[in-house]
């Protein structure tokens, strides 16, 4: 039996949900107030896949997801003067996650004069 695209729209919804909390189960406890952020802010902010934290979270789980559109995605919701760094959490089916950020962002972290040596 084929199924419809509506259904599997919505299995691929109920993925990417399951996805997102299992991450913000991940998170927790760095970040304790992390949660998903799902919902809309008033006056059409857009906010991350994954809000309270101190980076700003796009998450991805398919059979081939594609990183480099939800890094472009997660820029550009970025708005000007917001300190957090953009950060694409990414899972293919059957593998482990990905955290992928642009090289420029990962020297800022690499290099902050409190890191381990």
């Amino acid at each position: 039996m084929i199924s419809s695209s509506g259904s599997a729209g919505r299995r691929s919804r109920r993925k990417g949900k399951a996805w997102e909390r299992a991450l913000v189960r991940r998170l927790q406890p760095f970040w304790p107030s992390a949660r998903r952020g799902w919902w809309q802010a008033r006056g059409g902010d857009v906010v991350p896949d994954i809000d309270q934290v101190p980076y700003w979270i796009e998450a991805t789980h398919s059979a081939r997801p594609n990183i480099r559109a939800k890094m472009r995605q997660a820029v550009g919701y970025l708005q000007p003067g917001d300190p957090r760094l953009p950060v694409v959490i990414s899972k293919r089916d059957q593998e482990d996650a990905l955290v992928t950020m642009r090289l420029d962002d990962w020297l800022l972290i690499a290099t902050e004069p409190d890191k381990p040596t």
